[in-house]
Parts: structure tokens; C-alpha cells; sequence
């Protein structure tokens, strides 16, 4: 079975952990106290207020930065109260906002000082976020890309694309504000539940937990997708059907031919292929394309899936792991900050206001009533000043 802890570092990554809550060990860390009194499937005193102004972070980066630091041994305490099995303990921060943008840093940091194997689940801002939202998270992307590289601890690193997501959610039908936000934290969480039972299930095709392990423990990016496909005796045709899903999927990462470990599990009635022969050369196409050095797979018999006037309908489920970091994506991310931050600075450009305002402070004077000392001289009949004389001295 998988042992993962998940800690949750600010609103959306507390909202994240929330439904795995119901399933693993967690923990909930936030500035705001307004923001864990909402999480339900976490009990209070596995939630960890790091306050340090009178309402959350706001975009302040160092503050969320400082809340770790500040709660530091109180965070200690309670990782190793509830996650002392875990075999991987899993970050999870939406990155933009002020509390999980670097609080995820502090917290990476503290586990690599306690010695436990962790990664990183990471969502990136929408583009109609602001300006301060994209910057925080480039700061925030370019220290855990340098963490990784440096620490043995720091193994896997999911990064969610929210805009990708927001619009694989919205396809599926119209939905609320709040349903929307739903099913994008369940989303993630049913990936690694899907994951957790696969574990616990016999399989024709060996696929134990300690394959699982491997994969989570490749150091660099990982992606999971996962779909109904119609299977097809040609392996190739189903070959390009599955790196066709790699590249659909909501997570970013660098070239897919890049992986370092390859698992892939199928689920198939019984009615079809029963000696496996197709199966296992599909597995050979994918190994292939993918030269990967470690290849996972897993076989199942699914007794849901039917055939339906001839259909061959079989459930594919698949993570690749190793990947390189998506520098196109922060690249991409990077420009837009950049086009942003020019309009910005055009609008703050400070001009000469040609006015004259002293017609409009007379007016204002008069309007008020206000009091102005004249010295005014209206007098008709003048005295007549004497005539001046001037003598010289004899």
C-alpha cells in the first residue's frame, strides 16, 4: 500500500488537500483562519494557523515566507506526529497567492532538514489572474526548480496548468463558481486515489508497490492521464492513441520522450484478448517511443466494461515520470508578465498637468466663504499732498 502525507500551504493547496484528507494523513497550514475553519475532511488540530497579520497574506510573498519560518517548530511537531510512516510526503500550493507561493519553499526546506522524502503539487495561475499573482509564481517556480536539482530528498514535482483544467471542467457542462472549484480539487485528488486502489488490487501483469514507489521517487516532473479508449489490434494505432493522452493531459512538463520511468495500467473485460498477446505488444510499441529505465505495467479485468455491438472498449490509465522541468510553459508565463508589467509602467508614467489653477482657488475661496484681508481705497476726495521743496546748503 502507499503511505503518502499531503500538507497544504495556503487557500488553494489547503483546498486540495481537503479531499485527500479523507484517504491520507494530513495537514492543513494557512495565514488566514477564516480559510481553515472551511476545511471539513481536516480536523482542527491538524490545521495550523501561522498568522501573521490580523487577515492572511494578501499577494505578500514574504509574508507567507515569514509564516513558516516563524511556525517552524510548531510545523516539525506536527509532520511527526501524523506522517511518521509516510513513505512520500507531498507539498501542495497554488502558486500566486502570498501564503503558498514561498511558504511551499520554507516547508521543502524543513523536510530536507527532518530527512523525509517529499514532492511537490504545484497549480499555476489562470491568464486572468493579475500581474502580481504570474510574478509571484515565476519567483516561486524558479526556487523549487533549483531545490530539486540540489536536494536528494525533493523527488517529484506536479505542475497543474489551472487554465488547462479550468477548461477540461468547464467542457464537461455549465457549472457554478463554487462546483467549478470542486471538481478541480477532486480532479487531482482522483488521480492519486485511482493510484492508491491500484495498489491494493491483484493484477495479471505484476504491478506492485514498490513499482509505484519507484515511479513517485524519479526526480523531476510527473503526469498522469487517463481514458476510455476502443482497443484496436493494431499496437501502433493504440500506441499513438496513449502518447496521444500524455499530451492532452492538464499537467505541464518538458518533451514526454524525455521520461526516466514509464507506468502503464490497463483494464479490459475478459471477453477479448485473453491470451494478452495484443496487450503485451502495445507495451512493447510504448516502450519503444519511450525509452524509459524504469517500465511499470499493470493488467486488470475490469467486469464493467462490456462489449457493445462489437465495441472494444478498454480503460487506460498512465503516468510517466522524470520529466524534464516545462520551461516553454514559465517561458511562455515570463512574456506575459513582461507585456503586463510594460502596460503597467506606461499608465504610472507621470505627466504635466497644464492648468491653471487660480481661477479655479478663487472659486474655491468664494464657494467657502473664506475670509481675504484687501487693503481696498476708495476715497474720492484725496487731501492734497504739500508740494516737496528742496533747498541746497549755502
Amino acid at each position: 500500500m502507499l503511505n503518502f502525507g499531503f500538507i497544504g500551504i495556503g487557500q488553494g493547496g489547503c483546498n486540495i488537500v481537503n479531499a485527500f484528507a479523507k484517504d491520507f494523513p494530513c495537514l492543513a497550514i494557512n495565514t488566514a483562519e477564516t480559510d481553515l475553519a472551511e476545511l471539513d475532511n481536516i480536523p482542527p488540530h491538524l490545521r495550523v494557523l501561522t498568522k501573521v497579520t490580523e487577515g492572511g497574506a494578501g499577494k505578500n510573498i514574504r509574508l507567507g515566507e515569514l509564516a513558516i519560518i516563524r511556525y517552524r517548530d510548531q510545523i516539525r511537531e506536527k509532520i511527526q506526529l501524523t506522517m511518521e510512516r509516510a513513505d512520500l510526503i507531498w507539498v501542495v500550493a497554488g502558486l500566486g497567492g502570498g501564503t503558498g507561493s514561498l511558504g511551499i519553499i520554507q516547508l521543502i526546506t524543513l523536510l530536507a532538514a527532518m530527512g523525509k522524502k517529499h514532492g511537490a503539487i504545484i497549480t499555476l495561475p489562470t491568464a486572468d489572474e493579475g500581474t502580481v499573482e504570474k510574478v509571484n509564481a515565476l519567483i516561486a517556480a524558479k526556487q523549487l526548480y533549483d531545490l530539486q536539482n540540489l536536494s536528494k530528498n525533493f523527488r517529484s514535482m506536479i505542475i497543474v496548468d489551472n487554465d488547462k483544467l479550468k477548461q477540461e471542467i468547464l467542457s464537461a457542462g455549465n457549472l457554478s463558481y463554487e462546483k467549478f472549484y470542486d471538481e478541480a480539487n477532486s480532479l487531482i485528488y482522483k488521480d492519486f486515489i485511482n493510484l492508491y486502489n491500484y495498489s491494493k488490487m491483484s493484477s495479471i501483469t505484476a504491478f506492485d508497490t514498490e513499482d509505484y514507489k519507484g515511479m513517485f521517487y524519479e526526480k523531476g516532473c510527473l503526469i498522469f492521464s487517463e481514458a476510455n479508449i476502443e482497443f484496436s489490434e493494431n499496437e501502433t494505432a493504440l500506441a499513438s492513441a496513449v502518447t496521444e493522452m500524455w499530451r492532452n493531459t492538464v499537467f505541464e512538463c518538458g518533451d514526454i520522450d524525455r521520461a526516466t520511468a514509464v507506468a502503464l495500467i490497463i483494464e479490459r473485460p475478459k471477453s477479448f484478448d485473453k491470451d494478452g498477446q495484443q496487450i503485451n505488444r502495445l507495451f512493447e510499441e510504448i516502450k519503444k517511443r519511450v525509452s524509459s529505465g524504469r517500465f511499470c505495467r499493470g493488467v486488470y479485468h475490469k467486469d464493467g466494461l462490456k462489449d457493445l455491438l462489437g465495441a472494444k472498449p478498454i480503460k487506460v490509465f498512465t503516468l510517466l515520470a522524470g520529466l524534464p522541468f516545462p520551461e516553454q510553459k514559465f517561458s511562455e508565463l515570463k512574456a506575459q508578465v513582461d507585456r503586463e508589467m510594460t502596460d503597467i509602467k506606461a499608465k504610472r508614467q507621470l505627466q504635466e498637468l497644464a492648468v491653471d489653477l487660480d481661477p479655479l482657488l478663487d472659486f474655491v475661496n468664494e464657494s467657502n466663504h473664506d475670509y481675504i484681508v484687501e487693503d481696498l481705497d476708495f476715497s474720492i476726495f484725496k487731501p492734497k499732498e504739500p508740494a516737496l521743496s528742496w533747498s541746497f546748503p549755502r
